[in-house]
């Protein structure tokens, strides 16, 4: 299945996608838009901490609140960093979020 999509201006082109599990044309399209959407913007790695939050699994999207605004973003990396002074204890969440800029 050989199935062309593109986005106007169409001046950058992404690698071809090559999957057995393409089999049907919606399924080709939807694969097709989302690496389009992927390659042609802008995006940025942000990193940061925070009070402890609860769990959250790689991949979601989030919403992020600054004091200058907010954005969504997809979470690539959480990790619990806890420091231990003495008979006190701070714990934080480090975070990675995945922006697109505009």
């Amino acid at each position: 299945m050989k199935i062309i999509v593109e986005r106007i201006p169409a001046d950058k082109w992404g690698p071809n996608v090559v999957d057995p599990l393409l089999v049907t044309e919606p399924v080709a399209l939807a694969r097709g838009t989302r690496e389009v959407d992927y390659h042609s913007t802008n995006r940025s790695l942000e990193n940061g901490n925070c009070i402890l939050l609860p769990y959250m699994a790689s991949g979601s999207l989030i919403n992020v609140t600054e004091a200058n605004g907010s954005y969504r973003g997809k979470l690539k990396k959480y990790s619990v960093t806890i420091d231990v002074s003495g008979r006190t204890f701070t714990a934080t969440s480090a975070v990675e979020i995945e922006r697109e800029m505009v």
